[in-house]
C-alpha cells in the first residue's frame, strides 16, 4: 500500500499544478478571445474565397485548352466529332455543369453529354450570333438566360483564316443547386442576394451569425448579385473553447491516475520477467521453481526448444559448408561460359565492321554507273532505247538504294556510322526525293503529291543525307506496295516537351499491314518473323530508318489497315541554322 501511495504522489502533485495553471489561463483566455475570434473569421473568409476562386477558375481553364496546337490541328482538319468527344472529357475532368461547342458553319449548338436538337439554342440565339459576328472575336464572360435560368458563361472563339468559326462555351447556372454544392464544400451557410429578387440560402444559418460578402466576377457584380457566407457568433466559439478546456483537464486527470496504477503493475511484471530471463539464460530449472506455475511451464518448454535449436544449428553449419563448395564450382563454370559468350557475341560485329569498311570499294563503281546513266539520258535516242534506258535507270536507283541501306545497316550494327550535320533547305530536299521517285510512280500509274505546312521553317541544321535517306525509303516502299491510287507526303511542325520537332508523314492507298505485323515492323532482322523475298528489302529499309531516326533524336511509327493503306511518320529534332547568310 505504501508503494502505491509513492507511485500516485507525483501524479497528484501534477494535477494540482495543472489546476492552478488552468485557472490562470482562463483570465488570459478572456482577454485574447476577441482577437482569436477576429483571426478565425479572417481565416475562414480567406479559405472560403480561395475555394470560390478555384471553383470559378475551372470555367476559365477552357480558354487555355482551346489554344493548344493539338486543338488547332483538329480544327484545321475539320474533325468536329473528336472535338465533341474532348468536350465531354473536359466536362467530366473539370466538373463543369455546362460545356458546349457552337459551329457557325452548321449553326448548331452541341452540348457535352446531351443529344441537342439542331435548332435548340436554349435562348442563346442572338448572343451566339453576336459572339462570332464581331470582327475581333475574343474570350469573354457574360451573364445570359440559358433554358430559363441565369447562367454565367465563359466563351472562347476559334479563328480560322482570320475569321471566327467555332465557339467553345463553359457555363455555371446561378441557382439553388450551385449554392448547395458551394455550402457543402465550404462547410458554412451561403446566401445569394440580388436587388430584384428574394435571397436564396443554402446550409443551416445561425440566428446570431455574421454574414461576410465574397468577391464575385465583375459580370455578376454588375448584374446586382452578392454572395455571402455566415460565420459562427463569438458566444459559440467561447462556449466550445471552455468545454474543450474542461474536457481536456478531466481526461488528463483520469489519464494520470491510470498511468500511476499501470506503472505499479508494470514494475511487478518487470521483476518477474527479469527472474524468468535469468533462469532461461543460465539454463537453470531450479530458478524457475520460484515463479508462478504458468511462468514455470513456459520456461521449461523454452529450455527444451533451445536444445532442439542448438542441434539444428549445428546441422545447418555442415550443410552451409557444402553449399559454399558447390557455389565455388558454379562460379568457375559461369566465368568459363561467359568467356565463350563474349567470343560468340563479337563474331557478328567483326563481320559487320568488315562490310562497313568495304563500303567505299562497292559504292565507287556504283557511282560511276550512275554517272554513265545520266550521261546517256542527255543523248537523243529513239523511243525504244530511251524506254530501255529509263527502265535501267529506275532499276539502278532501286539497286543503289538497297545497297546503301545494306551497308548502312552493317555500319549501324558495328557502331561506325556518324552524323554530319549542316544547314539545308527542307523544301529543296523534299522536292529532290519527289522528283527522283516520280518516274517510279508514273510507271505504275500512281499520283504522287506533297505538301509542306507554312509553319515549317525554311532552313534546318541537321544531317541532310540521313533525313533524305529515311524519307526516300518510306516513299519508295509506299510506291512499291501500292497498286492504284496515290502516295502523299506531308511535312509539319510539332511542339513536344519544350522542343520543336519536324514531322514527315507518308500516306498511301496500298495493300495495308496486319496489326500483328505492325508491332515488329521496325525490329531487328534477328527476330523470328515471316519474311518473303519481296518484303525483305522493304523490311531492311524500315529497320535502317528506325536506327537513323533514333540517331537524329526523333521517333518513327506506323498506322495501317489492311486493304485501305498505311500512314508512316517520323520526327527529327529541329535545330536552327548555324550560318547567318
Amino acid at each position: 500500500m505504501l508503494n502505491l501511495i509513492k507511485i500516485l504522489a507525483l501524479p497528484t502533485l501534477l494535477i494540482v499544478v495543472l489546476s492552478i495553471g488552468v485557472y490562470q489561463s482562463q483570465s488570459r483566455l478572456a482577454e485574447n478571445l476577441l482577437r482569436t475570434e477576429q483571426r478565425e473569421h479572417q481565416l475562414q473568409q480567406k479559405r472560403a474565397q480561395e475555394i470560390l476562386d478555384r471553383w470559378l477558375a475551372k470555367l476559365y481553364a477552357l480558354q487555355k485548352v482551346t489554344r493548344t496546337p493539338e486543338i488547332e490541328d483538329i480544327v484545321m482538319q475539320g474533325r468536329h466529332e473528336l472535338l465533341l468527344t474532348s468536350l465531354l472529357a473536359w466536362k467530366q475532368a473539370l466538373d463543369i455543369p455546362i460545356v458546349a461547342l457552337y459551329t457557325r458553319e452548321n449553326n448548331t449548338l452541341h452540348i457535352a453529354g446531351e443529344k441537342t436538337a439542331r435548332n435548340d439554342f436554349g435562348g442563346l440565339n442572338q448572343w451566339l450570333t453576336e459572339q462570332l459576328s464581331t470582327p475581333r472575336a475574343r474570350e469573354q464572360e457574360s451573364l445570359q438566360l440559358f433554358r430559363g435560368e441565369p447562367t454565367f458563361l465563359v466563351s472562347s472563339p476559334i479563328i480560322i483564316a482570320g475569321e471566327p468559326r467555332l465557339l467553345f462555351i463553359a457555363g455555371q447556372p446561378i441557382d439553388k443547386n450551385m449554392l448547395d454544392r458551394l455550402a457543402a464544400q465550404l462547410g458554412l451557410p451561403v446566401k445569394l442576394s440580388k436587388s430584384t429578387s428574394a435571397d436564396q440560402i443554402a446550409g443551416h444559418p445561425l440566428p446570431e451569425g455574421k454574414w461576410i460578402a465574397l468577391t464575385l466576377p465583375k459580370t455578376l457584380r454588375a448584374s446586382g448579385y452578392e454572395l455571402s457566407i455566415q460565420l459562427p457568433p463569438a458566444s459559440e466559439i467561447r462556449s466550445s473553447q471552455h468545454w474543450a478546456m474542461w474536457t481536456t483537464g478531466i481526461v488528463i486527470v483520469a489519464g494520470l491516475l491510470l498511468l500511476g496504477w499501470l506503472v505499479h503493475l508494470d514494475s511487478l511484471r518487470t521483476r518477474r520477467q527479469t527472474q524468468f530471463v535469468e533462469a532461461i539464460m543460465a539454463k537453470d530449472k531450479a530458478k524457475l521453481s520460484t515463479l508462478p506455475e504458468p511462468w514455470k511451464q513456459t520456461g521449461e518448454t523454452l529450455l527444451e526448444t533451445l536444445h532442439e535449436l542448438q542441434s539444428m544449428t549445428e546441422q545447418q553449419h555442415v550443410e552451409l559448408e557444402k553449399l559454399r563448395e558447390k557455389r565455388h564450382k558454379l562460379k568457375h563454370q559461369y566465368e568459363h561460359l561467359l568467356k565463350k559468350y563474349h567470343a560468340l557475341e563479337n563474331q557478328p560485329k567483326t563481320r559487320s565492321s568488315f562490310l562497313s569498311r568495304m563500303g567505299d570499294e562497292i559504292t565507287t563503281p556504283m557511282n560511276s554507273v550512275t554517272s554513265m546513266l545520266k550521261l546517256l539520258q542527255e543523248f537523243k535516242l529513239p523511243p525504244e532505247p530511251t524506254e530501255i534506258l529509263d527502265i535501267a535507270n529506275r532499276s539502278h536507283q532501286v539497286l543503289a538504294s538497297n545497297l546503301e541501306n545494306l551497308l548502312d545497316f552493317h555500319k549501324l550494327d558495328a557502331g561506325l556510322l556518324k552524323l554530319i550535320p549542316a544547314d539545308f533547305e527542307i523544301k529543296v530536299m523534299v522536292q529532290e526525293v519527289i522528283d527522283e521517285l516520280a518516274p517510279h510512280a508514273q510507271a505504275k500509274g500512281l499520283e504522287l503529291e506533297w505538301n509542306i505546312n507554312e509553319r515549317v521553317p525554311l532552313t534546318c541544321h541537321s544531317d541532310r543525307q540521313r533525313i533524305r535517306q529515311v524519307l526516300y525509303n518510306l516513299v519508295g516502299n509506299a510506291i512499291r506496295f501500292t497498286k492504284k491510287g496515290k502516295v502523299s507526303v506531308f511535312v509539319d511542325l510539332l511542339y513536344e516537351k519544350g522542343h520543336q520537332l519536324v514531322r514527315f508523314t507518308v500516306v498511301d492507298t496500298g495493300i495495308g499491314i496486319p496489326e500483328e505485323a505492325q508491332k515488329t515492323l521496325f525490329d531487328s532482322l534477328a527476330e523470328r518473323s515471316r519474311l518473303t523475298n519481296s518484303s525483305f528489302a522493304g523490311r531492311l529499309k524500315l529497320i535502317v530508318c528506325r536506327q537513323l531516326v533514333t540517331l537524329l533524336g526523333g521517333q518513327i511509327g506506323v498506322k495501317s489497315e489492311v486493304g485501305k493503306g498505311s500512314r508512316f511518320w517520323f520526327t527529327i529534332r529541329y535545330y536552327p541554322p548555324k550560318s547567318t547568310t
